[in-house]
Parts: structure tokens; sequence; C-alpha cells
């Protein structure tokens, strides 16, 4: 074989590794399901508080994870790939625990900035998390961006009653807006 053909085989093998990577990482499922339920959780956060989301996600969290692996297992079975699932099922644990944790100890603690931010920023450390495990530049910049734009607001002195609903309603606008450009057709 000379060194052109070797070169050649190199990159399309390194091409197909990409391939195979994206394909069993896909994240349109996910980020459509969780952009759903948290602008349906900005909704409950407006209108009727801390303890009525917390309940919500109680209910909305573990289904929603269950319908994420379902879906992933599907998928994988079609494709006749398979990945390790426990990493992506820790982040998402720790994403829900650091929710309740944060969300439930400023309530009873009256800590209301803690209660509105520290949900959102547990998020958004979840997903640098899932941008790690799917080696994904883009997530980890909106994983940034979104808490980093949180943050903003809070330091400029937006109200916890408000931040809550409108950080919310955030997170989950763009989650919605990253699923659905996910599914779009790629071209190339």
């Amino acid at each position: 074989m000379r060194a052109e053909e070797a070169a050649q085989l190199v990159h399309e093998i390194e091409h197909l590794r990409r391939r195979t990577r994206a394909s069993l990482h896909h994240v349109s499922f996910p980020c459509v399901m969780f952009g759903a339920l948290m602008l349906a959780s900005a909704a409950i956060v407006a209108t009727a508080g801390g303890p009525s989301v917390g309940l919500f996600w109680m209910v909305a969290g573990p289904l929603g994870g269950v319908a994420t692996g379902r879906h992933y297992r599907r998928r994988e079975r079609r494709m006749g790939l398979e990945g390790p699932a426990w990493p992506g099922v820790a982040v998402g644990l720790g994403i829900m625990a650091g929710c309740f944790l944060t969300g439930g100890l400023g309530g009873a603690l009256g800590l209301e900035t803690l209660a509105a931010v520290g949900p959102l920023l547990v998020v958004s450390a979840g997903g640098l998390g899932f941008a790690l495990l799917h080696r994904s530049v883009p997530a980890a910049v909106v994983a940034v961006a979104l808490a980093t734009f949180v943050v903003g607001l809070w330091a400029v002195g937006v109200g916890p009653r408000q931040l809550g609903p409108l950080g919310t309603a955030l997170y989950g606008a763009t989650l919605l807006g990253v699923g659905l450009a996910c599914r779009a057709p790629q071209r190339g």
C-alpha cells in the first residue's frame, strides 16, 4: 500500500468514526423533550410557585428520562450500534438531584435567589456534562451562554420572582430550538 492510499484510508476511517459517534449521540429528542418540559415548568413557576414546580418535576423528570432512554435504546438497536448508557444516566440523575437540592433548599430556607437561580445553573452544569460526553463544543457554548445570561440578569437586579420563570422559559425555548434545529435534515 502506498503512503497516499494509507493516508486516504486513515481519513475515511476517521470520517466514519465521527459519523458513527454523531449518530449514537444525536441530541434532538432529549432537547425537544426537556425543552418542552421546561416551558411547561416556566408556566408553573410563574403561576403556582416552588412546591408545585417541584411536584411537576418529580413526575416529569423521571418520565422524560425514561422516554429518552427508550428512544436511545430503540435507535441503537435500529442502527446495530450501542454505547454505554450509565454516563448519561449519571449526568441526568445529577441534574435532578442538584435541581431538587438547590430549589428545595432555597425554598425551605427562604433563599429565593438560590431557589430561582440554583436549578438553572445546575441544568447548565449538566449541559456541560453532556457536552463532554458527546464531545460537543456547541453544546458547551449553549450551556455556558445560558448560565452567563441568567447570572447577568441576576447581577443587574432582576429579582428571583421574575428570574425563575424568565430563566426557565429561556432554557426551555433554547433547548427546544436546538432540538428542532438538530432534527432538520443535514446537508452535505
